[in-house]
């Protein structure tokens, strides 16, 4: 007798759940979309660039001994093998 009792309050705190849920996820979903709209959107103008003009890069690790004695271990370049099991179930 005492479950047929709680069977629409199960139902009914169930659906509030959902909906909660529902609703907590279309908050956060929108409020994520729009930060990433404006960020996205956000214009790139030639004054940010400048600071990229001058760049200058360091190759000097390439010419140390400790690079130049890097060995291989392995294939190179890799080759596939078998992958993943076989399978029981296909026919012969």
């Amino acid at each position: 007798m005492q479950n047929q009792k709680n069977k629409p309050t199960e139902k009914v705190i169930l659906t509030l759940i959902i909906i909660v849920g529902l609703v907590g996820g279309y908050f956060y979903y929108s409020s994520v979309a729009s930060i990433e709209q404006s960020i996205i959107l956000k214009p790139v103008i030639g004054k940010d660039l400048e600071q990229f003009k001058n760049i200058s890069l360091d190759f000097s690790i390439f010419d140390k001994i400790g690079f130049k004695e890097l060995k291989i271990f392995g294939e190179s370049p890799v080759r596939a093998g078998q992958e993943g099991k076989t399978d029981l179930f296909a026919p012969f």
